[in-house]
């Protein structure tokens, strides 16, 4: 589980294992719950770089649990999906 400073939009990379001259053909990024208020992945600010994903997140409710999925699919035709697991609250250093 990572935190997301409550009130920040921050960029969060994925680097995903792909085979030789493999490259990734498209990225998708979801965030569960949907909420008014709630974590969002920033519009047109999603990026493809070679075998990383690249997504900006903002919003979300102080003290929320949400899953950030990106589904890819590659040159080859695979498929893959990670998901990551945010809470909203203050980091450590903000302590």
């Amino acid at each position: 589980m990572k935190v997301k400073p409550f009130g920040t939009d921050l960029d969060y990379e994925i680097e995903w294992t792909l085979g030789d001259n493999e490259t990734i053909a498209s990225s998708d990024w979801t965030v569960a719950p949907e909420e008014t208020g709630g974590l969002a992945v920033v519009p047109d600010q999603d990026l493809i770089s070679a075998a990383r994903t690249n997504a900006m997140l903002t919003g979300g409710v102080f003290g929320n649990l949400y899953e950030v999925t990106n589904s890819i699919v590659t040159s080859f035709g695979r498929r893959d999906a990670r998901t990551i697991t945010f809470i909203l609250g203050i980091t450590e250093a903000e302590q």
